[in-house]
């Protein structure tokens, strides 16, 4: 039988009230996992918000979704580089 994570989330409102819900297998759970747009989306968020630039972040991505065919990881390390 697969174990199924569950995750409380509870959002309390400026009037103080709260609501708490049970989330199953939330996204990015391996049963639930996230899409590969939505991975990269994740990533460019989480980015920038350190300070990459777009061209190291759309490098960054377009390596990792190739990695396979990448001959030299170098290249993945210089485009996690933030100027």
């Amino acid at each position: 039988p697969e174990i199924q994570k569950t995750t409380p989330v509870t959002v309390k409102l400026l009037n103080g009230e709260e609501y708490t819900e049970n989330i199953v297998n939330f996204t990015g759970h391996y049963l639930n996992p996230m899409s590969d747009e939505e991975l990269k989306e994740k990533f460019r968020c989480l980015a920038e918000r350190g300070g990459m630039n777009d061209d190291n972040i759309k490098a960054c991505i377009d390596i990792v979704f190739d990695l396979e065919y990448t001959k030299d990881i170098s290249i993945l390390m210089d485009s996690l580089i933030i100027h």
